[in-house]
């Protein structure tokens, strides 16, 4: 993964050209796809996992022939349990000016009831969990993580990301400007 995106894009390889685009699969948010392996046979379905900053991980198949996707499998012990609520929260990926002038991306995650969104202004100061790492070519992949909800619910916080030069998450040229001097 280079780039987390709200779509799963299907193409044909074609050995003597280009790739050809056949599908752009919507997907419920930025996330993270992990693919899984299906039975030999099975050649006509993509089986894979998805996971957000928001969506607890969950199992899909993509029907290769019609593009239909269908989510087969989640954990409804976790989310009944845990009295979590997907559609209470909300992640939102932007950008922001580094003091050189460079943009850096930066994923903001949140209660709607604390920032309903980027533009609001807060009431009084919220509570910020601010991470950034950029090494080693690592990416910061959208990933579910139930001890950030309960940070989310006890204190009303809201978590920010900081895609940071030197981190996998915008290809090569991204890592190398992160690297050493440059840093």
């Amino acid at each position: 993964m280079t780039q987390s995106a709200d779509a799963l894009s299907v193409y044909a390889l074609n050995i003597n050209g280009p790739f050809e685009l056949l599908s752009n699969i919507k997907m419920p948010g930025r996330g993270t796809i992990t693919i899984q392996t299906g039975e030999k046979n099975e050649d006509d379905v993509f089986l894979f996992e998805y996971s957000s900053y928001t969506s607890p991980v969950s199992f899909y198949s993509l029907n290769l022939h019609s593009y239909y996707l269908e989510q087969f499998w989640f954990n409804k012990q976790l989310l009944e349990k845990s009295g979590y609520k997907e559609d209470l929260f909300t992640s939102d990926y932007t950008q922001y000016k580094s003091k050189d002038g460079t943009i850096v991306p930066m994923t903001i995650i949140r209660k709607k009831s604390v920032l309903p969104t980027l533009d609001t202004v807060p009431d009084k100061p919220i509570l910020t969990h601010l991470y950034g790492y950029g090494g080693f070519g690592t990416n910061n992949k959208p990933e579910f993580d139930m001890n950030d909800i309960v940070f989310y619910n006890n204190f009303e916080g809201i978590k920010v990301i900081a895609h940071t030069r030197g981190g996998g998450e915008l290809g090569n040229l991204w890592h190398q400007a992160g690297k050493q001097e440059k840093r």
